[in-house]
């Protein structure tokens, strides 16, 4: 070898040092790579930040949705409010919306605190029905403070890294390498020279070559093991967390040969099972199947699609109680295909199964009564069509049954006493009918009876009338007595071509015909009262145009006092109204329409505006008009408007009558309504001299304790009362405590519906005071009045004669 020569040495010696190199290049590296991995560890944790936040958030919309879907189910505002605020109170939360089914915010709170926020909407759903949708945005702010405290972390971390990695670099290379690299010098100076000994055999690039292999063969070492213990750390991690969770699981885990046979279980399928420990259900049956199909269908599902997911069977425990369990399996076969055995997993849903009846029970039912609601009932009705196509001679009918007067008692006993009320009509209706028959409540106080498998239709009359005996008897709760009756619809169903809401539309046409009949009645549906109910259609769209062209007008009818000569006591103003094209209706055909539309109220002032002025004229041309009162009507919905005083003294100053000189006539349903409020209206019109008087009272209920503090002048006894005396005895006392109460409370009476002289006899044996009446005069127009009067007048000269002849 050569030896370098000598005038090359100093150019050598001036290079660069290679530790020194080193130093910077290594450091530089360090640095890169640090930079490197900072970055990723960064974008690494900025991702997880998110991820965790998005979960969260996730987690917080689906909870959300879980929880509201009760609420929303039931219509509780109230528990919506409390889910909202709820979730508003987590920290991280920045807004909270609640939206139902049809867009309505039930709960919306935002704190308004800027930036950005990640928003979350999922549809709140129960029993594949959408019941709404929720909202929820969570704020960044959090993980904006993370970042940058990460951030400054990374930065400090380079920082100190760079520093610490470029003094040791330093260090260790100039106390390392530089030695190594010396005798690495010295070695090859003594090769160059030819001197081998205590020096290497080999040139420079051997060594290189040498280094380069022994580092691969090093670094595939290294790799080896480390592989071979990262592979013993996974095995051994992964046996931990089978073990763990065969042990600790919720589910029981099992292996079972082919024919069932145990062959090992988890705790947890112990305990489902009812035993001790796993230990007493090897070589047993594992599963004891309530009905043995489901084992076979289990097995005939495995051999032919190897798993079975889910499958809802019920099993014996161990003292023989039966559970629902959720059962998934899996056949394991070994590389012949031979199956060595069976393994799954069993969840208990038993309560979850109750849970489920106990929700369908409630969506299908009446809360309060326990009946069947409106939903199973339609379908129970659908149902029996169906069977009316199949079967020729299959017959069926729907009741429509609906209380009379119960918002009475609701106003004038409560509603607790209205809701006992309810419940035990209900289980009268159920005492009256069949187990195959369905009773179902189908709103406020209609029931809906569906009878089925009827011999003819005189099976279901039978059934009304068991109902209507069933109602007579009196309700007693809480200290009160109380009658109810029922008016009832009935439609005979045939199956060809009908719907059930045709069908419920027909009972309820019929409901209301028997109600208007005078309640406590029952109507078979025919094609007539479609049109009737058309026609009351038809007659409310006209009653606006007929109160604007005028043709409603007025009759009067006489109310007289026959102590000695009949005298005209009062004039009652009757509302009638002359159809374009129908020709005279009777007020018995439109008033009904005018109540249910709403129209009664106009009405009513309109009736109240032109009697005043006409008996203002009256009392000014028509001799004798001036000691006459007007007897005017309220309704119902007229008397519970807010300004109704105001509105009669308008008109009396209108008209130029004095107050002293009007009586108006309100029902006792209507005062009983709101009692404290009709006493302030009824005070403030007799203040200013209007009088009060009664209407068709007995047919209401009405407290002695209201009554006595009512501002009244009269009572009118209905004619009902009246034309009854001819009937019985008992219609005949019925009058008489009426009388006597009224006198009791200083108050006149005024019978309506007498006919007859017998009539009159008897009402002036009991001692009442006036009388109306056919028997006395049909209602009168203006000129009409005018000869009543006259008549009067001549009846009363010629009475005092009478005594001379």
């Amino acid at each position: 070898m050569h030896e370098l020569p000598r005038k090359s040495r100093p150019a050598i010696l001036r290079r660069r040092s290679i530790s020194r190199d080193l130093t910077v290049s290594l450091a530089l590296g360090v640095l890169l790579a640090a930079l490197v991995l900072a970055l990723y560890v960064y974008q690494w944790q900025a991702r997880g930040a998110m991820r965790d936040l998005e979960s969260r958030a996730d987690e917080a919309i689906a909870k959300a949705a879980d929880v509201l879907s009760l609420p929303l189910w039931n219509l509780d505002t109230i528990g919506v409010r409390m889910v909202g605020l709820a979730f508003v109170q987590n920290e991280e939360v920045e807004a909270v919306r609640i939206v139902d089914a049809q867009g309505r915010v039930l709960f919306e709170q935002n704190k308004s605190r800027g930036g950005e926020a990640i928003h979350r909407t999922r549809e709140v759903r129960y029993n594949d029905l959408t019941l709404g949708r929720a909202e929820i945005a969570y704020t960044l702010d959090s993980y904006t403070r993370q970042m940058q405290s990460l951030l400054w972390g990374l930065l400090a971390g380079l920082l100190v890294t760079f520093c610490v990695v470029l003094a040791a670099t330093g260090v260790l290379l100039r106390v390392f390498l530089r030695k190594p690299l010396e005798g690495l010098v010295q070695g090859a100076r003594r090769v160059a020279r030819g001197d081998y000994r205590g020096a290497p055999e080999v040139e420079h690039a051997e060594l290189e070559e040498i280094a380069a292999h022994f580092g691969a063969m090093s670094e595939a070492v290294a790799q080896r093991e480390s592989e071979l213990r990262r592979v013993n750390l996974e095995l051994r991690s992964a046996e931990r967390k089978y073990h763990s969770i065969f042990e600790n699981a919720i589910e029981g885990i099992f292996q079972t040969s082919e024919d069932g046979v145990c062959l090992s279980a988890n705790p947890s399928l112990a305990r489902i099972l009812g035993y001790d420990s796993p230990d007493e259900l090897i070589a047993l049956p594992c599963l004891a199947y309530r009905d043995p199909e489901d084992r076979k269908l289990l097995l005939a599902q495995l051999r032919a699609q190897g798993r079975v997911a889910a499958q809802e069977v019920q099993v014996l425990r161990r003292d023989g109680t039966p559970i629902w369990a959720s059962v998934s399996a899996q056949l394991i076969r070994d590389p012949e295909g031979r199956v060595r055995h069976i393994e799954g997993s069993l969840v208990d849903v038993t309560v979850r199964k109750k849970m489920e009846d106990e929700l369908r029970h409630q969506a299908l039912h009446d809360p309060l009564t326990g009946l069947a609601n409106r939903v199973l009932c339609t379908d129970r009705i659908w149902r029996a069509l169906e069977r009316g196509k199949r079967r020729e001679q299959y017959q069926f009918c729907v009741l429509f049954v609906d209380l009379d007067r119960f918002k009475v008692i609701n106003d004038c006993l409560g509603h607790r006493f209205g809701d006992r009320l309810l419940m035990e009509i209900a289980r009268r209706l159920r005492e009256c009918v069949r187990d195959l028959d369905t009773v179902s409540r189908f709103g406020g106080d209609e029931f809906i009876v569906l009878l089925e498998e009827l011999e003819s239709p005189r099976t279901a009359m039978r059934v009304v009338k068991r109902i209507r005996q069933s109602m007579r008897t009196p309700f007693a709760c809480d200290g009160h007595e109380v009658r109810v009756s029922a008016s009832i619809g009935i439609a005979l169903g045939s199956g060809a071509g009908q719907s059930p809401e045709e069908l419920i539309q027909r009972a309820n046409v019929a409901m209301h015909r028997s109600k208007e009949s005078g309640r406590d009645r029952f109507k078979v549906f025919t094609p007539g009262m479609l049109d009737r109910a058309a026609l009351r259609l038809t007659l409310e769209n006209d009653m606006e145009r007929a109160m604007r062209e005028g043709e409603f007008f007025l009759e009067y009818q006489p109310i007289v006092s026959v102590d000695g000569a009949p005298r005209l006591y009062a004039l009652e103003a009757l509302a009638r109204w002359r159809h374009p094209e129908r020709g005279l209706l009777p007020p018995g055909e439109f008033i009904p329409v005018a109540e249910d539309s709403g129209q009664i109220a106009a009405l009513g002032l309109w009736v109240l505006r032109e009697a005043c002025r006409t008996f203002a004229l009256w009392r000014q041309t028509v001799p004798g008009g001036r000691d006459v009162l007007l007897s005017v009507n309220v309704s119902g919905r007229q008397f519970a408007q807010a300004d109704l005083v105001a509105r009669v003294l308008d008109v009396l100053d209108e008209a130029g009558l004095p107050p002293d000189r009007l009586k108006l006539e309100i029902t006792e349903t209507a005062i009983m309504q709101n009692a404290e409020m009709a006493i302030d209206k009824l005070a403030a019109l007799r203040a200013r001299g209007v009088r009060i008087s009664v209407d068709d009272f007995g047919t209401g209920y009405s407290s002695m304790s209201y009554l006595q503090r009512l501002p009244l002048d009269t009572l009118k006894i209905d004619l009902s009362f009246v034309r009854g005396m001819d009937e019985s005895v008992e219609n005949r006392e019925i009058v008489r405590a009426i009388i006597n109460l009224a006198h009791s409370l200083g108050l006149e009476v005024i019978a309506e519906g007498v006919e007859r002289a017998r009539h009159q006899q008897a009402l002036e044996e009991l001692r009442c005071e006036y009388f109306q009446g056919y028997y006395y005069s049909r209602p009168l127009d203006a000129a009409g009045v005018a000869g009543f009067l006259a008549r009067l007048a001549r009846e009363a000269c010629a009475a005092p004669a009478a005594p001379s002849n």
